[in-house]
């Protein structure tokens, strides 16, 4: 009976000090717990946290909906609690403390900031519960006010030429609107700004109708840029009710011809947003959409200021949490030359296609037309459905053809078999043979020949075979080479890559099964090949430079110039194949001949291939001192490689 009473007595014992050893959580515990809910979202579960007393004046629901805008309002991303003070006199009161805390905020708006807070913490049957008011979101708020993220917006960058010229910035336009108090005859006024502005007359009547619309307002029609408020000036004054105004746009100082290259700014898209909304970009906002506006957005578009302010019932500050300063984006200089950029686009006229002027020794972009392209200012003033639609009837006119367009490369690509061959060893380039019209490897093609263009009678070396462009002994050349042979030139002439800092498209050799008949095509530019036009320019300034090397192209004066691609071809090779070229525009009886091309001391290649049945491309690459000129015009079968070598002439004649 002892031992049952002794064994009683050491668990009660054993029980006892098992329960005084366990310790009530402290005031800290619930703070941190409050401040891990907030960062997950859990606003329903921080709520639980509250005191009976603070549950009985607060609403859920409002609770949970006030944490959750203020939270997605500042694009919360991370929370932390930092410090946690309790005064001493505080330490022996065991129902309650008064606490003070901070908490660390990280947000997609103002990026870091601190809150400072006091709070009362009643003890619970389990934990210590909050006497939780507004202010303990963010300090100052009340149930009366409210918190509102603004931003400032800060300038967008703008684009120079090398030589430090304006090319893009926010300068003057007009801003042509109607006083539906001024207006006389309103049918001639309808009539005549719709035929100006080229609007419908149901766009402007509905702008002026507006039932806030006061006899004496402004209202705004249409942005025009300078030049066209000079031209049309006398014919909008004349329209009783019309007043133009000053205004400020962004504007684009550059040739439609170069609207693809820079590109255009345009409301941002859902994708996009979602890419840029942790740097403060919202629906609506305007964005570089294509081109260089698109490739530089960071760059140029700066950072967003945001300031995080108490409001009152009026919606005034009046106290700030946290502001962030905005900053100004940056003025981009280009390689362009803005004299070359009007000579290409005078030069290419009413054709369709692309321009290139590249720096064989530094790879700068000199110039790059592409047409069809568009009046970049036509976003920026405000592009109407009409003027949009139209555009979209236009093949391509957004797309930037020297970088994103790859075509078979057709004879221009000979200068580039002829160096693949030269280094192979594969040939003897004084050798002669007469080519036939149509010729074929052996029976095993069957019923496909590879023809060539007429040309004088007799046999030929490398020299004429280039400057009568004879399909017959470059494909043979070709053949010769080999596929992996052929292949791997191409890889180190940059095939499948595109160089940093440029948006280009990878230019392609082939995309089927590799078969002999395709390679013997291949040797004249024809085939699957795909070249874009600045890809060819660089593989033309890889012969220019004569150290057989693709610069590494440059549109920025910023970057660093050097060399994209090393091939490894021989210098005696190189000068072997510009002797060629040479001969191609200055030999009187070429194909190409040029009549002045001696004196620049020019050497070029033509070249013309089948885009599809009902399309063709025209193709004249040529260079003199560090120029490289690449000239690919599109068209009917009626474009030739003659009119791309007019348009290079015309040119020479402008720019040079």
């Amino acid at each position: 009976m002892r031992k049952i009473i002794w064994l009683f007595i050491l668990l009660l014992l054993l029980f006892l000090v098992s329960g005084c050893g366990e310790t009530f959580p402290a005031p800290e515990d619930t703070l941190l717990e409050f401040t891990e809910l907030w960062d997950a979202g859990e606003y329903e579960k921080m709520y639980e946290l509250l005191s009976e007393e603070s549950q009985s004046f607060h609403d859920l629901d409002v609770f949970v909906s006030r944490y959750d805008n203020i939270s997605t309002g500042l694009v919360l991303q991370s929370l932390t609690l930092q410090e946690v003070e309790i005064p001493e006199e505080e330490e022996e009161n065991s129902e309650q403390k008064s606490v003070s805390y901070t908490l660390f905020f990280e947000t997609g708006t103002v990026p870091q900031f601190t809150q400072e807070y006091h709070i009362t913490l009643q003890k619970g049957e389990e934990k210590w519960l909050m006497d939780w008011e507004h202010e303990h979101i963010l300090t100052g708020l009340t149930a009366d006010t409210s918190v509102r993220v603004s931003r400032d917006f800060p300038q967008r960058g703008g684009f120079y030429d090398r030589n430090n010229t304006p090319l893009v910035y926010r300068g003057q336009v007009r801003e042509v609107g109607v006083v539906p108090g001024r207006i006389g005859d309103e049918e001639a006024l309808l009539s005549g700004l719709a035929e100006i502005l080229q609007i419908s007359e149901e766009r402007i009547n509905a702008a002026y109708t507006q039932s806030w619309v006061q006899p004496d307002m402004f209202v705004p029609i249409q942005r025009v840029t300078e030049d066209f408020w000079q031209e049309n000036q006398d014919e909008l004054l004349a329209l009783q009710g019309i007043l133009v105004n000053r205004a400020e746009s962004r504007v684009y100082d550059l040739p439609v011809s170069h609207g693809p290259a820079i590109g255009h700014l345009s409301e941002i898209t859902a994708e996009t947003l979602e890419e840029l909304k942790e740097a403060g970009y919202r629906a609506g906002d305007y964005v570089g959409s294509i081109g260089l506006e698109a490739f530089f957005e960071e760059r140029l578009a700066g950072s967003i200021g945001f300031s995080i302010t108490i409001n009152n019932e009026e919606n005034e500050a009046i106290h700030t949490v946290a502001e962030k300063a905005a900053v100004d984006g940056e003025d981009i200089e280009l390689t362009l030359d803005k004299d070359l950029v009007r000579a290409v686009d005078w030069a290419l006229g009413r054709y369709n296609g692309s321009v290139l002027i590249l720096d064989a020794g530094t790879g700068d972009i000199l110039a790059m037309a592409s047409k069809p392209g568009f009046d970049s200012n036509l976003f920026s003033l405000g592009i109407t459905p009409q003027q949009f639609n139209e555009l979209r009837e236009l093949d391509s006119p957004f797309t930037n053809r020297v970088l994103r367009t790859p075509h078979p490369p057709g004879s221009v690509f000979k200068a580039i078999t002829a160096k693949m061959a030269l280094e192979a060893e594969v040939f003897d380039p004084d050798e002669a043979w007469n080519t036939p019209r149509q010729w074929q490897k052996d029976a095993g093609w069957g019923s496909y020949h590879v023809r060539r263009v007429d040309r004088p009678e007799g046999e030929i070396d490398l020299r004429k075979a280039m400057k009568w462009s004879d399909n017959v002994y470059f494909a043979d050349l070709s053949l010769k080479i080999g596929w992996d042979k052929f292949e791997e030139y191409a890889q180190r002439l940059g095939f499948g890559e595109v160089p940093p800092h440029l948006p280009m498209r990878a230019s392609q050799v082939i995309s089927s099964s590799p078969r002999e008949t395709l390679l013997a095509d291949s040797g004249y530019g024809q085939g699957e090949l795909q070249v874009t036009p600045l890809h060819m320019g660089l593989m033309i300034a890889a012969i220019s430079r004569g150290d057989g090397n693709l610069p590494q192209p440059r549109i920025t004066m910023g970057d660093d110039t050097g060399i994209w691609q090393e091939t490894g071809f021989s210098a005696e090779n190189i000068a072997l194949v510009d002797e060629t070229l040479q001969a191609a525009v200055q030999d009187e009886d070429a194909l190409a001949y040029i009549s002045n091309s001696s004196s620049l001391g020019l050497r070029g290649k033509t070249g013309t291939a089948q885009i599809t049945e009902e399309k063709q491309i025209g193709w004249f690459v040529s260079y003199f001192d560090d120029y490289v000129i690449v000239v690919a015009l599109e068209g009917d079968s009626s474009i030739t490689s003659r009119e791309a070598v007019s348009v290079s002439e015309r040119i020479l004649e402008y720019g040079f």
